[in-house]
């Protein structure tokens, strides 16, 4: 899921020059056709501009403990 919201944020920035106001804009305006959750039925955090990624956004799970401070972190 994580690449196919990649993808889509990709694809809306290529389009409107910004990222979104949230995930769910991508399924609203048609991007994105999967609900932008991780593996263990939580929402993906998304951050633009992105802390390690300035010029563009990152895009994370926090991992199975669902903790934002965990090691588990997967972006």
């Amino acid at each position: 899921t994580l690449m196919v919201v990649r993808e889509a944020l990709d694809a809306y920035r290529a389009d409107h020059g910004r990222c979104p106001d949230s995930l769910e804009t991508l399924g609203t305006e048609g991007y994105l056709e999967v609900e932008p959750i991780d593996a263990w039925g939580r929402p993906l955090a998304l951050s633009c501009p992105g802390r390690r990624h300035p010029e563009s956004y990152d895009l994370a799970s926090w991992g199975p403990s669902g903790d934002i401070r965990g090691l588990d972190l997967i972006e």
